[in-house]
């Protein structure tokens, strides 16, 4: 038995009210033979009102098992923890092709990105599931994409196209061994936050998480 660690660190958003604060830190077991680590779905509302409610699974599924599958064979030969998580997050970049989802009554459950693609948040949460059934430690983040050009300067628009390249966008923080990662699988990019930033002239400024545990 492996032992994986997945943290909400999330904003509950009560009617009428102000957010209160919501950690959740619980360490779980985890069956390297099945995968499995919840026994009930889990849902992740939209941080806009315009947005969709995500539901994410029990482990159990049959997507995510063959998901799974997939995956291992992707990193059987992995040397470490942070080449695992590189592997796991490109593997997820590849696998959901990056459409907008067209969602009925605004809740989309996220196995059906495989087959439908979905946005940075549909990838993010799958790569987190990843990460637990290979007993990584991650960390799900909401907040904001933001390029620099070479002077250090916020880009917020491509020039050439005028097509806007910052704004709202959903991460996942990795835990490898000593090592803090910033893993974004819509884009595929991974590393810490001043390699991130030296390499490829971004930042990834957390902003509100609006998590919550169903009641199923």
């Amino acid at each position: 038995m492996q032992k994986a660690k997945y943290v909400w660190d999330a904003e509950i958003k009560t009617s009428g009210k102000e957010p209160y604060r919501l950690k959740v830190s619980k360490e779980v077991d985890l069956d390297s033979s099945t995968g499995k680590l919840y026994s009930q779905d889990r849902i992740l509302p939209s941080s806009i009102q315009e947005g969709h409610i995500l539901v994410i699974p029990r482990f159990g599924n049959p997507r995510i098992q063959q998901l799974y599958q997939e995956a291992k064979g992707t990193v059987k030969d992995a040397r470490d923890a942070r080449e695992l998580a590189e592997r796991l997050n490109s593997f997820i970049h590849q696998k959901v092709h990056y459409e907008e989802p067209d969602v009925e009554e605004k809740v989309l459950h996220i196995d059906r990105a495989l087959e439908y693609g979905g946005v940075c948040k549909e990838k993010a949460a799958l790569l987190q599931m990843m990460l637990q059934m290979f007993g990584i430690e991650s960390r799900f983040r909401r907040g904001k994409f933001q390029p620099y050009n070479e002077r250090g300067k916020a880009i917020n628009y491509d020039r050439k196209t005028g097509r806007k390249v910052s704004g709202r966008h959903a991460w996942i923080e990795v835990k490898a061994g000593k090592e803090k990662l910033i893993a974004d699988p819509t884009n595929n990019l991974l590393g810490n936050e001043e390699d991130l930033y030296r390499l490829e002239r971004v930042k990834f400024v957390p902003g509100k998480n609006v998590v919550e545990r169903s009641r199923s």
